[in-house]
C-alpha cells in the first residue's frame, strides 16, 4: 500500500470549480510513490577540438592521435552512468566557422558505437569554440519536460576560439540561461597565453580546468575527469521503486551474452514477426523495438522474436497466452574478446596493431579459418564458445595467442611484442635539414660475423625497404644495421633494438648537391633537353660501400665512377670530381672539373661550343628532298662523327670543318662545310 504525503491538505479554500480540479490534483500527488526518482539521468556532451592545430605534435605523436586513443580508452568509465552525445567542430572543412557537429547524439553510451565516431575524425579547420558550447548547451536542454537532469559539456581543445566570438562572454551567458550546466576544460598542449581563455569556460560554469602537457598526463588527466564525473552521476540517477502489483499483460524481453548472465543494458535492437515470418523471409516485422529490455502489449498468438546486438542475431519462437504476462530472454550464445598489444611489458597498449583472429577448434591457424581482422588499441570480438588464436602485427613485428572461451565469458588478451620503435631521417651534413627524397633499407643480422664487418654476409637479409622521408617503424629485438642512400652518397649505421626502445637515429651522408647547366649555344639560356652528362672521379679509389646482388644478398664492392645520367642534379660524396656534357652521341660537347663540399649545393655551368645543321638531298637544286637517303658526316681527319637515315637530318655538331656525305641508289655525294659555334644553318646537296 502506498503511503501518503505527509504534506497533503486537509481543506482545499477556493471555488467549487477550482476545488474540484485542485482536489483532483492533490489527490494524484498525495498518493504518488514518495522518493520514485531522485533526479533526472544525467546528460552530458563531449567536445573535441577538430582544428587543423590538432595535426601539431607531442610526444613525436600527433595530438588528435593521441586524443583519439585516450578518449576512446576511457569513455568506458561513463559506460551505464550517463547519457553521451560527441561533437566536433573543424573536422569536415577548412575556414569555416559554421563547422560544428553532433557526431553522435545524446544517447546511453554503446562503447563500440562510440568508439568508432571518435577514432575517425580528422582535423582539418578553424575553432569555432562558443558556437559549439552553444549547440551542445541546447541539446543537452532539449526536453522540456525535464527540469532536474544535471547537464555537463567536456571541452577537450589544444587552443582558444578563433571565429571572433569572447567564449567567456558565451560561457557566462550559458550559465544564466542553464544553472544546471557545468563545463570542463582539458587543454591539451595550450599555449601559456592561452590558458586564461580557455580557463574562463570551467570558472564562469563551476566547471573543472585541467591541462596535460604529454599524452601521460592527458591519460591522467582525462580519467580523473570521467572518474568523477561518473560517481557524480551514480550517485543521480533515478532511484526507481519496484512495482508491487502484478505485471500487466503481455511480453517482457531481455538479451544477455548467454543464457544465464547479466541481461545487456543497451545497444539491442528487436523485430517482432508473426509465426513462420523472419528477416530471411522478406517480411515486414510487425513491431521494431530499440530499448534492450521492452514490454510489449502484444494480443495472444505465436510470435517469431530476433534480437540483433552488435553483428549479432539471436531468434526465438514464442506463444503468448492470453491475458499472461510472458518474459521471455534470448542468448546470442558468445563470449567477448578485448585485444590489446604492447611493444614491451612497460610500453601503453599501441595504436597501430592489426589484429587476425583464427578459429583453430579444427585445425591449426591459417587463412582457410581466419574469421575477423580488426585494428586499433582496444578491439572487440563477439565469438561463440571456441578455441581461437589471436594474432597482433606491425608491419614488421608480430605476436600470437591462443585460448579458450566460454559463453558469456569476458576476456582481455594482452599480447607482447617485444618490439621497439625507430626513427629515421637523414641530411646532407650535420645541422643541416633532413631531405626528402632518400631511399632506407634495413637489414636484421642473423650472424655475427654479419655485424663485424660493413655489408654483412649471406646470412643478413633486407627487413624492410622504404621512400617515407622520416619512417617510423616497429621493429622486433635484435640488430640492425640501416643503409640510407641519395644518389652517389650512401650512409650505413648498425643499431640494436630492445623491447620497448624508441630510437631515434640521424643519419648524415657527408655530401653536397651537384646541379648542371649546359646552355644549347654560347650565350643561350635554355638548357638542351638532349644533353647527357658524365661524372668521373678525380680519386682513383672510392672507400667502399654496400650493394645488393640480384638475388638481394648484401655484398662489398668498390663503387666507383663514372656516372652517366640525362638528369641534370647529382648528390655526391664530398670529393673531385670531373663532368663532361654532350648531345646524346654526338661529338659535341665539354667538360669542367668541380669540387663537392659537404652540406653545399654546387651550381655549375658548362658552356657547350656547338652548332646545328639540316641537311638535304634533291635531284637539282630547289627540288623537295629526296627520301631514304643514308647521311655520313666526317671530320678533317677522315673520322666518321655522326650519322642519320632521313631525308632531312638535323645535327648537332662540335664547331670545325667536315664533310657531309649523302648516299642514294649506291651512289655517294659529298659537299664541305664548316660548322661555327652557334650556327643553325642548311646544307642542301643536288644530285645534278
Amino acid at each position: 500500500m502506498m503511503e501518503k504525503s505527509m504534506f497533503c491538505p486537509k481543506k482545499p479554500l477556493l471555488s467549487p470549480w477550482a476545488r474540484l480540479f485542485t482536489a483532483l490534483a492533490l489527490m494524484m500527488l498525495c498518493f504518488m510513490p514518495t522518493g520514485a526518482y531522485a533526479a533526472g539521468t544525467p546528460r552530458a556532451v563531449l567536445i573535441i577540438d577538430g582544428s587543423g592545430s590538432m595535426w601539431g605534435r607531442v610526444d613525436g605523436r600527433e595530438k588528435i592521435v593521441i586524443v583519439r586513443s585516450q578518449l576512446a580508452d576511457k569513455i568506458s568509465l561513463l559506460d551505464g552512468k550517463i547519457d553521451l552525445g560527441v561533437m566536433s567542430y573543424g573536422h569536415r572543412r577548412r575556414r569555416d566557422c559554421r563547422d560544428i557537429e553532433m557526431i553522435k547524439p545524446i544517447a546511453p553510451i554503446d562503447l563500440q558505437a562510440y568508439r568508432d565516431k571518435i577514432k575517425r575524425l580528422l582535423p582539418r579547420g578553424k575553432t569555432p569554440t562558443s558556437s559549439a558550447l552553444q549547440m551542445a548547451a541546447k541539446a543537452l536542454a532539449a526536453d522540456p519536460l525535464d527540469k532536474t537532469s544535471p547537464l555537463h559539456i567536456i571541452l577537450v581543445a589544444d587552443g582558444i576560439e578563433n571565429c571572433r566570438i569572447d567564449p567567456c562572454e558565451t560561457a557566462s551567458a550559458l550559465a544564466a540561461t542553464y544553472p544546471r550546466l557545468k563545463i570542463d576544460v582539458i587543454g591539451f598542449a595550450v599555449k601559456n597565453d592561452e590558458i586564461p581563455q580557455l580557463r574562463c569556460l570551467a570558472y564562469n560554469t563551476n566547471g573543472r580546468f585541467r591541462t596535460a602537457a604529454s599524452a601521460q598526463e592527458l591519460k591522467t588527466v582525462i580519467s580523473d575527469i570521467f572518474s568523477k564525473l561518473g560517481k557524480t552521476a551514480s550517485s543521480l540517477r533515478p532511484r526507481v521503486v519496484a512495482p508491487k502489483k502484478s505485471l500487466p499483460a503481455g511480453l517482457y524481453l531481455s538479451a544477455g551474452l548467454d543464457a544465464k548472465g547479466a541481461a545487456l543494458t543497451n545497444g539491442v535492437s528487436w523485430r517482432i514477426y508473426r509465426a513462420g515470418e523472419s528477416s530471411k523471409t522478406g517480411a515486414t516485422p510487425l513491431r521494431r523495438e530499440q530499448k534492450a529490455g521492452p514490454f510489449l502489449a502484444l494480443p495472444q498468438g505465436n510470435y517469431h522474436l530476433e534480437a540483433r546486438y552488435k553483428s549479432l542475431l539471436a531468434q526465438s519462437d514464442v506463444k503468448l497466452a492470453a491475458n499472461s504476462a510472458l518474459k521471455k530472454r534470448l542468448s546470442f550464445n558468445v563470449g567477448v574478446v578485448s585485444a590489446s598489444a604492447r611493444l614491451s611489458q612497460r610500453a601503453s597498449p599501441s595504436n597501430d596493431i592489426i589484429f587476425s583472429l583464427y578459429d583453430v577448434s579444427k585445425g591449426p591457424a591459417g587463412p582457410a579459418n581466419n574469421i575477423a581482422h580488426k585494428q586499433g588499441q582496444n578491439a572487440v570480438f563477439y565469438l561463440p564458445p571456441g578455441q581461437y588464436t589471436l594474432k597482433a602485427r606491425t608491419s614488421q613485428s608480430k605476436a600470437s595467442e591462443t585460448f579458450s572461451l566460454k559463453a558469456g565469458q569476458r576476456k582481455k588478451q594482452s599480447l607482447l611484442l617485444n618490439a621497439g620503435q625507430l626513427s629515421l631521417k637523414t641530411t646532407l651534413a650535420k645541422g643541416s635539414a633532413p631531405l626528402q627524397d632518400v631511399q632506407y633499407a634495413i637489414f636484421r643480422q642473423r650472424s655475427k660475423a654479419g655485424s663485424k664487418r660493413e655489408g654483412g654476409n649471406n646470412k643478413d637479409v633486407e627487413f624492410v625497404r622504404t621512400l617515407d622521408p622520416t619512417p617510423q617503424l616497429v621493429l622486433p629485438t635484435g640488430n640492425y644495421f640501416v643503409l640510407a642512400r641519395r644518389g652517389a652518397a650512401t650512409h650505413y649505421t648498425a643499431f640494436a633494438i630492445r623491447p620497448g626502445d624508441k630510437k631515434d637515429l640521424s643519419l648524415t651522408l657527408d655530401a653536397g648537391i651537384l646541379n648542371l647547366s649546359a646552355p644549347g649555344h654560347d650565350g643561350a639560356s635554355q638548357k638542351h633537353p638532349q644533353i647527357a652528362y658524365t661524372l668521373f672521379s678525380v680519386a682513383p679509389t672510392r672507400p667502399q660501400t654496400i650493394k645488393l646482388s640480384p638475388e638481394g644478398k648484401l655484398h662489398e664492392v668498390d663503387q666507383t665512377l663514372p656516372i652517366r645520367s640525362f638528369r641534370n642534379s647529382f648528390t655526391l660524396p664530398q670529393g673531385d670530381y670531373l663532368i663532361k656534357a654532350h648531345y646524346g652521341n654526338s661529338n659535341a660537347g665539354a667538360s669542367r672539373p668541380v669540387h663537392i663540399t659537404t652540406g653545399a649545393s654546387e651550381q655549375v655551368e658548362i658552356k657547350m661550343s656547338a652548332g646545328r645543321i639540316k641537311l638535304s638531298l634533291g635531284l637539282m637544286a630547289g627540288d623537295p628532298p629526296l627520301p631514304n637517303v643514308f647521311w655520313s658526316i666526317i671530320d678533317k681527319s677522315g673520322k666518321q662523327v655522326a650519322s642519320a637515315s632521313a631525308a632531312t637530318p638535323r645535327l648537332t655538331l662540335a664547331k670545325g670543318a667536315y664533310q657531309a656525305v649523302a648516299q642514294y641508289l649506291g651512289q655517294n655525294y659529298r659537299r664541305d662545310f664548316i660548322l661555327q659555334s652557334g650556327d643553325d644553318t642548311t646544307l642542301n646537296l643536288s644530285i645534278q
